[in-house]
């Protein structure tokens, strides 16, 4: 521990970090009755497939009830005829075993998406070929998706107005269509902003995206 640092200070009911990891028969198990999160069995079941049964079940030990991994189970048994499943079993309180049913459901609620780092990610391993996204959890589809939306964002943001009128109370102040890139911003003319917004609709007709399109103007290949 670095100098300055405290220990901190767990509740005396938190839950062994060290609990080991047993094989148990499937039928010695059950789906916590009172889950109310709606999985989706075919991501979990593209996963099983292709990366076979990773992490442990948690298992409340005096009901046998699943509180983390009920719908991993629930693939496991009926699409690949699992026997047994590693489990983890807590020796908690029936109270406490549904805050972390609830609380591993409800803070996934919370997450999101660098969607710039997604979008790397997803594109290095569609690159190595086709059907390589599969058990990655998306497809190319969800890919185009994806690339257009952060295009589309992009343009967004890439014709906008700014009042140059300094005088608020003026009436006559008139937005001026503008590029935007970093910490730029370039003032278009009219005719400049049409052009530009005729060259794009032209490249989203043709292409099916804004993916590009500012190569296709630079002429670059």
């Amino acid at each position: 521990m670095s100098k300055g640092t405290q220990d901190i200070q767990l509740p005396d009911h938190t839950v062994s970090l060290h609990s080991d990891v047993v094989m148990v028969k499937a039928e010695l198990l059950q789906e916590h009755p009172e889950n109310p999160r709606l999985g989706n069995e075919d991501i979990l079941e593209e996963s099983i497939r292709e990366h076979g049964f990773y992490g442990s079940l948690v298992v409340q030990k005096s009901t046998g009830y699943i509180l983390i991994g009920n719908h991993r189970f629930r693939v496991g048994r009926n699409a690949f005829s699992m026997p047994e499943f590693p489990v983890v079993y807590l020796d908690i309180p029936d109270e406490q075993a549904k805050k972390i049913l609830l609380m591993d459901n409800r803070s996934s609620d919370f997450g999101d998406y660098d969607e710039h780092v997604l979008l790397k990610l997803i594109q290095e391993i569609a690159e190595e070929g086709v059907g390589h996204l599969v058990g990655s959890g998306y497809t190319e589809n969800d890919l185009q998706d994806l690339i257009n939306k952060l295009a589309t964002d992009g343009i967004d943001e890439l014709v906008e107005g700014f009042d140059h009128d300094e005088d608020e109370s003026s009436a006559t102040s008139k937005t001026i269509p503008s590029l935007k890139f970093g910490k730029y911003i370039i003032p278009l003319t009219q005719e400049e902003n049409s052009i530009l917004e005729k060259r794009l609709i032209d490249y989203s007709n043709m292409t099916g995206s804004y993916y590009g399109f500012i190569r296709s103007i630079l002429h670059v290949s």
